[in-house]
Protein backbone atom coordinates (compact mmCIF):
# COMPACT_ATOMS: atom_id res chain seq x y z
CA UNK A 1 0.00 0.00 0.00
CA UNK A 2 2.88 2.58 0.88
CA UNK A 3 0.24 5.68 1.59
CA UNK A 4 1.33 6.42 4.93
CA UNK A 5 0.73 9.79 6.03
CA UNK A 6 -1.68 10.19 2.29
CA UNK A 7 -3.85 7.51 2.99
CA UNK A 8 -7.46 8.10 2.03
CA UNK A 9 -10.95 5.97 3.06
CA UNK A 10 -10.38 3.66 0.24
CA UNK A 11 -6.95 2.96 1.36
CA UNK A 12 -7.91 2.35 5.15
CA UNK A 13 -10.96 0.24 3.90
CA UNK A 14 -8.56 -1.91 1.52
CA UNK A 15 -6.30 -1.83 4.74
CA UNK A 16 -9.36 -3.28 6.25
CA UNK A 17 -9.77 -6.11 3.68
CA UNK A 18 -6.29 -6.99 4.00
CA UNK A 19 -6.39 -7.88 7.48
CA UNK A 20 -10.00 -9.89 7.41
CA UNK A 21 -11.79 -6.74 8.55
CA UNK A 22 -15.44 -6.69 6.99
CA UNK A 23 -16.40 -3.41 4.96
CA UNK A 24 -19.12 -2.62 7.14
CA UNK A 25 -17.36 -3.11 10.26
CA UNK A 26 -14.41 -1.18 9.08
CA UNK A 27 -16.47 1.65 7.92
CA UNK A 28 -17.88 1.54 11.55
CA UNK A 29 -14.69 1.94 12.71
CA UNK A 30 -13.91 4.56 10.67
CA UNK A 31 -16.64 6.74 11.01
CA UNK A 32 -16.20 6.29 14.72
CA UNK A 33 -12.45 7.65 14.60
CA UNK A 34 -13.98 10.33 12.66
CA UNK A 35 -16.33 11.44 15.27
CA UNK A 36 -14.15 11.24 18.12
CA UNK A 37 -11.77 13.18 16.19
CA UNK A 38 -14.67 15.85 15.77
CA UNK A 39 -14.64 16.40 19.25
CA UNK A 40 -11.22 17.40 19.35
CA UNK A 41 -11.77 20.62 21.13
CA UNK A 42 -14.23 19.13 23.85
CA UNK A 43 -11.83 16.94 24.68
CA UNK A 44 -8.97 19.30 24.90
CA UNK A 45 -10.46 21.90 26.87
CA UNK A 46 -11.19 19.48 29.62
CA UNK A 47 -7.78 18.07 29.57
CA UNK A 48 -6.49 21.72 29.99
CA UNK A 49 -4.69 21.83 26.59
CA UNK A 50 -3.78 25.06 26.19
CA UNK A 51 -5.86 27.08 23.52
CA UNK A 52 -2.49 27.70 21.42
CA UNK A 53 -2.08 23.76 21.12
CA UNK A 54 -5.33 23.01 20.69
CA UNK A 55 -5.47 25.54 17.53
CA UNK A 56 -2.27 23.96 16.05
CA UNK A 57 -3.20 20.89 16.38
CA UNK A 58 -6.87 21.39 14.96
CA UNK A 59 -5.24 22.64 12.35
CA UNK A 60 -3.36 19.28 11.82
CA UNK A 61 -6.35 17.86 11.93
CA UNK A 62 -8.16 19.56 9.36
CA UNK A 63 -5.67 19.04 6.86
CA UNK A 64 -5.61 15.42 7.70
CA UNK A 65 -9.39 15.28 7.57
CA UNK A 66 -9.37 17.15 3.54
CA UNK A 67 -7.39 14.03 2.22
CA UNK A 68 -10.24 12.05 3.57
Amino acid sequence: MGEGKNSSILNLLKLAEISDIRNDKATKIINGVILAVSKWNLFAQEAGVSTISQKRIQTALNHVAKKL
